[in-house]
């Protein structure tokens, strides 16, 4: 044997280093491309930042927002919007950056506004410029566009002022205040009854009251279906619409997460809200419209505001059928 000759007992003794420099080459390698891909998606994350930082400040015009808490990275204030009493996380607040402030979440801020004086000077006396609604992907998703107190600033909207307008302007309301009275008296008989039920009395008064001034409807005492379905949509719509409640709001291509997808989708939740927007919707125009084919439900803020659609249309008819009614409401079903 000469000295150039490895031992053949020896041979196999440099397998394990040698696959051992291997997979010490290819981590290396695997570890340098990790590092090449976290800084390329940083940079890209950057970039977006940087551009989005531009727009918003082109927007305002070089304007500050709000005072407010200091937001984290990407999250923003989501840890410190309030979800339990608000209105009292927000007094709180307001001591210490005023009756406007500011929070940020997922880049997209929230205007708070803490006082009346200062709701009145900017979405009464200033409405044009301030009085649009944000943009709420769940919210579009429940399809409850049809509500008018959270529609956008377009010329839907301000059809449907107009039309609420003519319904509920005190010239108009003055007929009604007879029956007003009366149920004002029959709250007051109810609070003396028992005293004790004072609030669930109270909800009722404003629900049988709105009923009959809107649509004609004389709701019952005891689980009247409609005003359940309106206390269970109001409940639904404030635990799902309030500001940090339900993240699809910030960041919308959840929206089009598939409902089988368990615990991300939000597709199920937003079926609860459309049939619960349903059961509020569509029983008391269906109400309207039996009562006015026969001829018994003529003084209502419904059948006002379908007379002045129809005068809208500038039809010649002084008097609305059930069939042009019926497809008046069959339009705004639509």
């Amino acid at each position: 044997m000469t000295r150039y000759e490895l031992p053949v007992a020896a041979a196999p003794s440099l397998i394990p280093v040698i696959w051992a420099f291997i997979d010490f080459i290819a981590c290396k390698i695997m570890t340098y491309l990790t590092f090449l891909r976290v800084v390329d998606l940083f940079a890209v994350l950057l970039f977006l930042a940087s551009v989005r930082a531009i727009h918003d400040y082109r927007r305002r015009g070089g304007l500050s927002y709000p005072p407010g808490p200091r937001p984290l990275p990407i999250l923003g204030n989501l840890l410190e919007i309030p979800k339990d009493s608000p209105w009292l996380a927000y007094t709180q607040f307001s001591k210490k950056y005023g009756d406007i402030m500011s929070f940020r979440v997922f880049g997209q801020v929230i205007v708070v506004l803490n006082s009346i004086k200062v709701a009145k000077d900017l979405l009464e006396r200033n409405g044009d410029t301030y009085s649009d609604r944000p943009i709420i992907p769940f919210y579009d998703m429940m399809g409850w566009q049809w509500a008018l107190p959270m529609a956008r600033g377009d010329e839907r909207w301000r059809q449907g002022r107009k039309l609420l307008d003519r319904g509920l302007r005190p010239s108009a309301t003055a007929s009604r205040r007879p029956m007003l009275e009366t149920r004002t008296r029959l709250l007051l008989s109810r609070l003396l009854t028992n005293p004790h039920q004072w609030e669930v009395y109270i909800d009722l008064f404003q629900g049988e009251s709105i009923l009959a001034m809107t649509y004609g409807y004389v709701a019952r005492e005891h689980d009247d279906r409609i005003i359940a379905a309106a206390k269970r949509m109001n409940k639904f719509g404030g635990d799902t619409l309030f500001p940090g409640a339900l993240l699809v709001n910030y960041l919308p291509f959840l929206r089009h997460i598939p409902e089988w997808v368990p615990l991300l989708s939000y597709k199920p939740l937003a079926r609860i809200g459309y049939n619960l927007g349903n059961e509020v919707l569509y029983p008391p125009l269906q109400f309207v419209k039996e009562s006015i084919v026969r001829d018994y439900c003529l003084d209502i803020t419904a059948y006002q505001m379908a007379h002045c659609a129809h005068k809208l249309c500038r039809s010649s008819t002084a008097r609305l059928c059930p069939r042009l009614l019926s497809r008046i409401f069959r339009s705004w079903r639509t």
